[in-house]
């Protein structure tokens, strides 16, 4: 059992993550103030991403943050439409000095909430929102923001993707959970 006296700068977890150096990462949030706990094999230590202090983390318990193959930090925030990412981070202590890039209505990103985050194995970040709840997607090759809900049949407003895998053929498979209805999706 792990806590303050270990390290941890918040005990509410939020979400677990490896990052590209194999550490594991306890994202907390408490009083909806995030921190990334970085396990250094005896204890943790805290880093809070170099945000804007007025942004607000939400409610949400799915997987907000991703850092991926490519070395790219991920993290939404709620109420602000604003989805933030981190380029070419080799060590997750950078996370509270760099500059992080914001995709905002602009750049294809109009939502206020993410749900969950997840990288695919072409490096493409999936977003499932649950204010409008759609269906996002970052195209690595593009550097866009698309909405994928049309071609997969997802009308707007059922349901959000809360789980994600990929099969041996490439497949995306979504899970989603809804008072509406469940679905299971693939993309292909």
């Amino acid at each position: 059992k792990y806590n303050r006296d270990d390290g941890m700068g918040g005990m509410r977890v939020h979400s677990i993550l490896r990052d590209q150096r194999d550490n594991v990462i306890v994202v907390t949030n408490d009083k909806r103030d995030m921190l990334l706990n970085v396990f250094d094999g005896n204890r943790f230590y805290p880093v809070k991403a170099n945000l804007p202090s007025k942004a607000v983390y939400g409610w949400t318990w799915g997987q907000i943050i991703v850092n991926t193959r490519a070395g790219d930090w991920w993290l939404a925030k709620d109420e602000e439409s604003v989805l933030y990412r981190f380029r070419n981070i080799t060590d997750v202590r950078q996370l509270r000095h760099a500059m992080p890039q914001t995709y905002t209505a602009r750049e294809g990103f109009s939502d206020q909430t993410i749900w969950k985050m997840y990288e695919d194995a072409r490096g493409d970040v999936w977003l499932s929102t649950s204010y409008q709840i759609r269906l996002l997607r970052w195209e690595q090759a593009t550097g866009k923001i698309h909405d994928p809900g049309a071609a997969l049949g997802v009308p707007q407003n059922i349901s959000h993707a809360v789980s994600y895998v990929e099969d041996r053929a490439g497949n995306l498979w979504m899970g989603s959970a809804a008072k509406s209805g469940s679905r299971l999706m693939r993309y292909r």
